[in-house]
């Protein structure tokens, strides 16, 4: 089987979400500013929802599943929603796809960036670290 078929693959919607039902009460807040989301459908990809409990609660139901498509590129270590997120063609508008350079790609060619003006980003420090915010 070719690359391309192997991303095409593993971008096929699920025909059942497990936890379609259930997406906002296993959102647990972080206590950092954000709520992290992990269930069966998204696997061992980390889910990082900046929203109030509001906008968690107002948010549309279908974006689960948009959700959990952006956790199915190849290389794709974590996905952030930011708090304009909406629903979109494949991923939510207002994602971000936090991945590993090496094994990443896209069916449109994008890589995490913060706005349509803005160029692409990498994660700085790694991953595995959060930065902590300074004091302006």
């Amino acid at each position: 089987m070719s690359q391309r078929d192997t991303d095409a693959e593993a971008l096929r919607p699920a025909k059942e979400l497990k936890n379609a039902h259930n997406w906002k009460h296993l959102a647990r807040w972080d206590g950092r500013g954000f709520y992290e989301l992990q269930t069966e459908d998204t696997g061992q990809v980390r889910v990082r929802l900046f929203f109030t409990p509001q906008l968690l609660n107002d948010t549309e139901e279908i974006l689960y599943r948009q959700i959990v498509n952006a956790t199915r590129f190849r290389g794709v270590r974590m996905v952030v929603i930011t708090p304009d997120a909406h629903y979109g063609y494949g991923v939510p508008v207002g994602c971000v796809l936090i991945t590993d350079a090496t094994r990443a790609r896209s069916p449109w060619g994008l890589w995490a960036t913060t706005s349509a003006a803005s160029p692409p980003t990498r994660s700085s420090p790694p991953l595995t670290e959060t930065p902590t915010p300074s004091a302006s």
